[in-house]
């Protein structure tokens, strides 16, 4: 994909689920596209006169170019979802790696470098505005100053598992793919907890590998005695919320497919650090705490 790009003189644009796909480092990255997304990726949409998505199967067509300003190629395994988000031009079904390796020969060199110069002076505008989020000095902890320091301290080769929600927003911004590192999250709104399982099962796939994952308050009740007392390595990096109320879009699908009076949704406050402490981690509760237990690398349990 790098090398299609480097031909091209094209950025790349990255739907959440697909953050690992190439190093956030790239020249030739724009970051991510949608909610979560940047505002480079969102303003080259509205520039670019051919999109070339490479299995994507990405539901936010709102976030995409308008269909009659764009030439779409798609490169799909599933047949069934070529073209089924944008009408596509050149559709073309196969594995993605083989695909884009027998096309990059067929593929006209461009030498023209404006359009992706401009995509990457606004990046570096954007990733200067994200560090400024990054303040060590805000009580209670920052989330965004959180998540800086497990990107900065984490290995090259570090898995991160994320659940749904706002956490999301934190990790698709402030944690970057580089070297071997891996992104894991359901990418599916409305979805509760699913950090938990997932670092869990890296852990058992890769064992001996210390993985973070980054947690809602909904997971509190799922990691206690599977992570403490089931001799898992994995960091939970608990980012609490002062409302327990999930965002009002997630509420309404709730309600709607699980058919759940409001009232059911809400519980009292529960102290998750006290909590976390009680079933042996460790606990941070401010920022110059989090400052000094965050150097090296994570040998214990951090909430």
């Amino acid at each position: 994909l790098l090398a299609l790009a480097e031909k091209l003189q094209a950025p790349i644009v990255k739907t959440l689920p697909g953050k690992a796909v190439v190093p956030d480092d790239s020249p030739y990255t724009t970051g991510g596209i949608g909610l979560l997304g940047t505002r480079p990726s969102e303003h080259l949409m509205q520039e670019i006169d051919t999109l070339l998505m490479v299995g994507p199967h990405f539901p936010n067509t709102k976030h995409l170019p308008a269909p009659e300003k764009v030439c779409v190629v798609q490169i799909e395994a599933d047949p069934v979802r070529a073209g089924n988000r944008m009408p596509t031009q050149a559709p073309v079904v196969g594995d993605a790696k083989e695909s884009i390796e027998a096309l990059l020969p067929l593929v006209r060199a461009r030498t023209d470098r404006k359009f992706l110069v401009k995509c990457q002076r606004e990046m570096r505008k954007w990733r200067e505005e994200m560090e400024s989020t990054e303040n060590g000095d805000r009580e209670p902890i920052a989330p965004q100053y959180l998540i800086s320091l497990l990107n900065r301290q984490a290995d090259d080769d570090a898995i991160l598992t994320c659940d749904s929600g706002t956490i999301a927003t934190w990790a698709a911004r402030h944690w970057d793919i580089r070297g071997d590192r891996e992104f894991y999250l359901s990418g599916n709104l409305a979805t509760m907890a699913p950090g938990l399982p997932y670092a869990v099962a890296a852990q058992h796939a890769f064992p001996g590998t210390a993985g973070d994952r980054v947690l809602n308050p909904e997971s509190g009740k799922y990691f206690n005695a599977t992570v403490v007392h089931g001799n898992r390595k994995v960091n939970d990096n608990f980012a609490r919320r002062r409302s327990q109320q999930f965002p009002e879009p997630c509420v309404q699908i709730e309600l709607a497919c699980c058919k759940v009076e409001p009232r059911a949704l809400r519980f009292p406050g529960i102290d998750l650090l006290v909590q976390s402490h009680c079933c042996g981690c460790h606990t941070i509760s401010n920022s110059f705490a989090c400052r000094g237990k965050a150097r090296g690398p994570f040998k214990r349990q951090l909430i």
